[in-house]
C-alpha cells in the first residue's frame, strides 16, 4: 500500500481524465489555495476531469459532474472553490447552492462559503453598504453572496416553486440523498438550458434506496456510464467499499475507499464513528463505506434515468423515413407474443438513430400481413431476425413477400445487446415511448453469452420480444444503412 497521506484510492467507478482536453482544474486549485486549502488528490482528480474544456466550443466538456464520497471527505471545499472560480472568471454569473433543506443551505452558505471568503478573499466581494459584511445580502428569503464581478451565489429550497425564475450558470447540489424525487432538478435544469457552459455539480454520501430514490437513479446511471466505457457529457465518481461483506473493523481496508483518510481524517476518528454506531451499523456503512441501505425490487438492467432521457414523447415519429428503415421481428419462445420494431435515422440530429416498437400482439399469424402493410406505408424491405429465435419460423413467409431477411447469429446478437445498452446510456438514441416496451425493459435481465451477454428469455421475466425487436432493428440499421448514407453519417 502507498504511504498513508499520499495515497489516492481509485474510485470504484470513475470517469478518466482525457489528456487531449485542456482543463481549468489547476485554476480552481489555485483559488482553493487562496481560500486556505491545499486540495487532496481525490479533489484534484474530480476537478481536473470535471473542468475539462471542449476544444470545439471552449465551454466545459461535462455538463453534469456527479460524485459520491464518504462523509467529511471535503466535498464542500470543492463546491466553494469551484463556485468562487466561476464567480470571479465569469462576470454576472448566477450560481445556485442547495442542500438537504433551505435552512441547512443558508447555514452552509454563511458558515462554509461566506465566512471563508470574508476572511481570505475579502477584496473580491462587492463592497455594499455594510463595511463589516461586504458582499452579504441578509434579506430573509433572498440571502446571497455578491461579488465585485456582479456574480452571485444564492441558495434555494427544494420544492415545486424553486428556481423557476432567472438563468443559472452553475448549480451545486449538496447531499442529494435527502432529495425524495427529481423535483429540484426538473425546476433548475431548464434555467440553465441556454447557457453553453452551464454545469451541475452533485455531491452526496450514499443513501437509502427507498427514501433516496432520485439519487439512486443517478448512481445507477453513473455506474452504467463507466461500465459501458461511454463518453458523454456526464462525469461520475464514486468512492465506496467494493466488498460490503468485508470486515468493517479492518482499518487497513479503509484507505481503499476513504479518500480523505490520512489527509483530513484520522483512523481514530473513523474508529470513534464505528463505535458510536454499534447498535445500528447501517449508520456507519452508509455514510462512511458508501453502502446503500433499503431494499427495492431488482434494479433494472438499463438505468432508469438514461432510459427516461431517451424517450421521444412528441406525437410525431422520432424516425426520419426519408431514409429506408430497418425492420425487425421477434417472437416469444412459446409463440404467445410477437413484436415488430423499426429503426432508422433520427429526425433530431442530436441523436444519431431512433427506433420504435411498432406492434406487440398475441400470436404470430398477423405478422407477415402487417409487415407488408408497413413496407407499403413507410418503405424498407429488410427484416432482421435472431437466428436462434422463434421468429425464424416466419423467414420463408417473409421472403415469399419479397422481404430481404437478415439472420443474426449469436455473436451479432450479443454485439447488438451491448451496443444498444451503450447507446441508451450515452443518450445517443431516441425511441418512441411505449407501455409494452417500457414494461419489457423494466423486467429484462442479462444472460452471459461467451465473453458478452444477451437479453435473458427466461419465462419468469415475462415476454421480452419487444426488447429483442428494437435491439436487432437498431443494430442491423447501423450495420447495413441505406445506400444513400454511410455508417459515418449515422454516427456523426
Amino acid at each position: 500500500m502507498a504511504t498513508k497521506g499520499l495515497y489516492l484510492p481509485a474510485p470504484q467507478w470513475g470517469t478518466p481524465r482525457n489528456p487531449q482536453r485542456e482543463t481549468l482544474g489547476p485554476q480552481v486549485a489555485r483559488v482553493a489555495k487562496l481560500l486556505g486549502w491545499n486540495l487532496m488528490p481525490w479533489q484534484r482528480l474530480v476537478l481536473d476531469v470535471g473542468c475539462e474544456i471542449d476544444p470545439a466550443t471552449g465551454s466545459f466538456w461535462y455538463r453534469d459532474v456527479r460524485c459520491l464520497v464518504p462523509r467529511q471527505s471535503g466535498k464542500t471545499t470543492i463546491m466553494v472553490s469551484k463556485s468562487t472560480h466561476r464567480a470571479l472568471t465569469d462576470p454576472r454569473s448566477r450560481i445556485l447552492y442547495t442542500a438537504q433543506d433551505r435552512n441547512k443551505a443558508l447555514e452552509r452558505l454563511e458558515e462554509n462559503f461566506y465566512a471563508v471568503l470574508l476572511e481570505r478573499l475579502r477584496p473580491v466581494l462587492e463592497p455594499g453598504a455594510n463595511r463589516h459584511k461586504p458582499g452579504w445580502v441578509a434579506r430573509t428569503g433572498s440571502e446571497r453572496i455578491k461579488f465585485a464581478t456582479h456574480s452571485t451565489i444564492l441558495i434555494d429550497a427544494i420544492k415545486k416553486s424553486s428556481s423557476h425564475g432567472g438563468t443559472n450558470q452553475e448549480w451545486h447540489a449538496d447531499e442529494l440523498f435527502a432529495h425524495k424525487d427529481a423535483q429540484a432538478a426538473q425546476n433548475i435544469r431548464p434555467t440553465m438550458i441556454t447557457v453553453p457552459s452551464a454545469q451541475i455539480w452533485s455531491f452526496s454520501a450514499a443513501g437509502d434506496k427507498v427514501t433516496s430514490k432520485y439519487l439512486w437513479e443517478l448512481v445507477e446511471d453513473g455506474r452504467a456510464i463507466i461500465e459501458a466505457n461511454a463518453e458523454g457529457r456526464i462525469a461520475y465518481f464514486e468512492w465506496s467499499d467494493k466488498d460490503p461483506e468485508a470486515d468493517r473493523e479492518d482499518s487497513r481496508r479503509w484507505y481503499e475507499f476513504m479518500p480523505a483518510l490520512g489527509h483530513t481524517i484520522r483512523e481514530e476518528d473513523i474508529r470513534a464513528e464505528l463505535d458510536a454506531n454499534r447498535s445500528n451499523l447501517d449508520e456507519f456503512d452508509r455514510p462512511y463505506r458508501g453502502i446503500w441501505t433499503g431494499v427495492l425490487k431488482a434494479d433494472p438492467v438499463i438505468p432508469v434515468l438514461a432510459y427516461k432521457e431517451c424517450k421521444w414523447t412528441a406525437p410525431s415519429s422520432p424516425i426520419d423515413f426519408e431514409a429506408a428503415p430497418m425492420w425487425s421481428v421477434d417472437i416469444a419462445p412459446d409463440h404467445e407474443y410477437s413484436s415488430i420494431a423499426v429503426a432508422g435515422k433520427a429526425v433530431d440530429p442530436a441523436r444519431h438513430i431512433a427506433w420504435s416498437l411498432v406492434d406487440h400482439e398475441l400470436g404470430t399469424g398477423w405478422v407477415v400481413d402487417r409487415m407488408r402493410d408497413l413496407r407499403d406505408e413507410f418503405g424498407g424491405d429488410k427484416v432482421a431476425l435472431a437466428g436462434n429465435g422463434a421468429a425464424m419460423s416466419l423467414k420463408r413467409a417473409l421472403e415469399d413477400e419479397d422481404f430481404e431477411v437478415v439472420v443474426l447469429g449469436q455473436r451479432d446478437i450479443a454485439a447488438a445487446c451491448g451496443a444498444f445498452f451503450a447507446d441508451v446510456v450515452n443518450r445517443k438514441a431516441w425511441f418512441l415511448d411505449d407501455d409494452d416496451l417500457n414494461e419489457a425493459f423494466a423486467g429484462v435481465a442479462k444472460r452471459t453469452s461467451g465473453n458478452a451477454w444477451i437479453w435473458f428469455r427466461g419465462k419468469a421475466m415475462g415476454d421480452i420480444s419487444p426488447c429483442y425487436a428494437v435491439t436487432l432493428a437498431r443494430y442491423q440499421w447501423l450495420e447495413d444503412p441505406p445506400s444513400s448514407q454511410s455508417v459515418v453519417d449515422t454516427v456523426n
